[in-house]
């Protein structure tokens, strides 16, 4: 198709243009004209078209020697103007009143000055011939135009700038005069006579004044990097050129001459990275525990600090004790056990904690858990002594939660949940005001009545108490909202966030809101179902165990009541998928971990007895598993003391053997 043919076939409202031409300042609809044509008949994309179009508009500008706003400003109300007209012609097959007087209304505009002048434009123009036609190209049928070359303006410019070049011409003799009287002045005593004071007639002026002018500026050596300014500049993320700019700024500000200050990038990116390792060096010299330490890793998918692409980072900290210390956040080249096991060998080596390590704790992926290639398991051979495995509790709780998800919502490979992306992108539309509690639906009611007043009561107390992230105080308002009562600071909902796969919390939160709002938000009837049973199971059993104490000691007995009920839970399909999950997780249930149940305030004394009796006369493995496995038949009939073994004491072990390390 010719170029004339794709003019002629792309018509509506306005004609796309090649060019903008005239003696005016552009209109809207020659601006939008030359903006459809190089994104209709030459294919580029809106951003390259709108950028190229304005760069044809200020050009118009320029000539009329009026200031304009950021380009930045400039392409977005075009492509503001570009998305209206596209939504008028998307309607255009409705011949209806209102779409009739919103095409006529459009084309009024667009007649119109396509308006690009700075806010203080009538402040910042010279000129008042130009001020007068900006006023006049403003007004409707844009009245005026600009003529030839001004030269009357035109010769005054030329002056003005010879007078600027003669004065700084002068202003540079002047200089290299006084530098030249320093250079060439001598000082006498006292008895010297005048004509000893009086210069040279023989020295040359002109070759005084030239190697004065050649002398090079001494160099500032006074050093302003303190350790403390230091610290604030990576606390708030300033480049070293950044930092070199505001502190010069400052030092004039505050009376002092930059001249005499060491201010220049390389100096400050030196004196920066000294302070660093120089703190570095503190923090591990005042670090000094006495007791067995746990490690910690969580590998994070995160952007490097010296390009775009996004690398692997490995968080490691220790543990004792309520104490907590970071090592280090190494880039991995990949995130296989065999790496990470050998970073967190090497961090803790290098901070000299090796002998005291004797538990671990990770998220329960492949990566970690292998029996053979796991990071858990090449950790120990590195360390030549076997650890306890402590798995992390939320991520346990999140892999239940991922599983009754599935259920309720159905599996899905897409990196976004697509009924959450759709709820995000109408959310504006949203009445915040207008919301339906568990009461507007009666099997909602009829499920949840008797355990109201609980779930409340819980929500309320775990509001008061402080919460690490911002994300589990919205969870709770949301329920508060879900079981019908209102928060303390009133029922402001918090715009959706980010949602894809990886987001376990967004799961349960989106799940509370999309259904809050069902009425204004079209759900499917297997969705809205969905949302149904897996808030119900929120309620009913995820909240109370996902906002435990993450405290070892109650972990077994949690992860015991918490498998009994998931096996009990009416909802077939997600009581069979999240018991299975849990089922895979019981790591604190193992014969290593399960005699912390003695140290579990809520664990009565038969309890206890029964499990220290076991411990003496029942026979278990030489080697046991890291995780109990369990007959989900049985689960309801089991107690605390079936998961021991006799002669187990490998807790007690390491702990004894890592005070003898002192």
């Amino acid at each position: 198709m010719t170029c004339e043919m794709a003019l002629r076939s792309k018509e509506f409202l306005v004609s796309p243009a090649e060019r903008i031409e005239g003696s005016k300042l552009p209109s809207g609809n020659q601006v939008l004209g030359h903006f459809l044509y190089r994104h209709s008949v030459l294919k580029e994309d809106i951003r390259t078209a709108s950028t190229c179009t304005m760069e044809r508009v200020e050009e118009f500008w320029f000539r009329a020697r009026i200031p304009i706003k950021f380009r930045q400003d400039s392409i977005g109300k075009l492509e503001l103007l570009f998305y209206e007209w596209k939504l008028l012609k998307k309607n255009k097959s409705r011949r209806s009143a209102k779409q009739q007087a919103n095409e006529a209304a459009f084309t009024d505009d667009l007649d119109a000055l396509f308006d690009i002048a700075h806010a203080n434009a009538m402040e910042l123009i010279d000129n008042p011939e130009d001020g007068l036609f900006l006023n006049c190209q403003r007004q409707k049928g844009r009245p005026g135009s600009m003529g030839g070359v001004d030269t009357v303006l035109l010769q005054h410019e030329k002056r003005r700038k010879e007078t600027e070049a003669k004065l700084k011409r002068r202003r540079e003799r002047s200089e290299c005069d006084k530098q030249a009287a320093l250079a060439t002045a001598v000082l006498h005593s006292s008895s010297d006579s005048d004509e000893e004071l009086l210069p040279d007639p023989s020295s040359s002026t002109a070759e005084a004044v030239a190697c004065a002018c050649d002398l090079p500026a001494k160099r500032g050596r006074k050093c302003v990097i303190s350790p403390q300014l230091s610290a604030m500049l990576d606390r708030t993320g300033l480049s070293d050129r950044a930092t070199m700019m505001i502190v010069m700024e400052t030092s004039k500000a505050l009376g002092h001459d930059p001249q005499a200050l060491a201010l220049n990038r390389s100096t400050i990116q030196r004196q920066r990275r000294e302070h660093r390792e120089a703190a570095t060096s503190g923090i591990k010299e005042s670090f000094k525990p006495n007791t067995a330490l746990t490690v910690h890793w969580d590998g994070k998918l995160m952007r490097d600090l010296t390009g775009i692409e996004k690398v692997d980072r490995l968080p490691i900290l220790v543990s004792t004790m309520g104490e907590k210390k970071l090592l280090d956040i190494p880039k991995l080249p990949s995130g296989t056990g065999q790496i990470i096991a050998q970073a967190v060998n090497n961090a803790i080596r290098e901070w000299g904690l090796d002998n005291l390590v004797r538990a671990m704790c990770f998220d329960t992926t492949s990566s970690n858990t292998g029996r053979i290639a796991g990071a858990c398991t090449i950790l120990e051979q590195l360390l030549d002594r076997p650890l306890l495995h402590f798995g992390c509790r939320h991520h346990i709780l999140e892999l239940v939660l991922a599983a009754a998800f599935a259920v309720c919502m159905g599996p899905s490979s897409a990196p976004e949940i697509l009924v959450f992306q759709r709820f995000r992108g109408q959310w504006l539309s949203i009445d915040q005001d207008t919301y339906d509690d568990y009461t507007s639906d009666d099997f909602v009611k009829c499920a949840l009545t008797d355990i109201h007043d609980e779930v409340v009561t819980f929500c309320e107390q775990q509001l008061q108490q402080h919460q690490p992230r911002d994300d589990y105080r919205e969870l709770l308002k949301l329920m508060l909202l879900f079981m019908g009562n209102k928060p303390a600071h009133g029922t402001k909902f918090r715009a959706p966030g980010p949602m894809h796969q990886a987001r376990w919390m967004a799961k349960a939160i989106y799940s509370l809101k999309v259904w809050l709002f069902r009425s204004q938000f079209k759900l499917t009837d297997r969705e809205s179902l969905g949302l149904r049973d897996m808030n119900i199971f929120l309620a009913k059993i995820y909240l109370k165990y996902w906002f435990q104490a993450p405290v070892a000691a109650t972990a077994a007995r949690n992860d015991l009541q918490l498998l009994q009920q998931l096996n009990a839970y009416p909802h077939r399909n997600i009581s069979e998928a999240t018991s299975r999950k849990l089922a895979g997780q019981l790591w604190y249930l193992s014969e290593d971990l399960i005699l912390l149940s003695l140290f579990d305030r809520a664990v009565d004394s038969a309890t206890k007895r029964a499990i220290l009796t076991a411990s003496i006369e029942k026979d278990g493995d030489v080697d046991p598993l890291k995780r109990a496995v369990v007959d989900m038949a049985m689960i309801q009939q089991k107690t605390l003391a079936d998961f021991v073994a006799k002669g187990n004491r490998k807790l007690f072990v390491l702990q004894r053997a890592a005070g003898s390390c002192l």
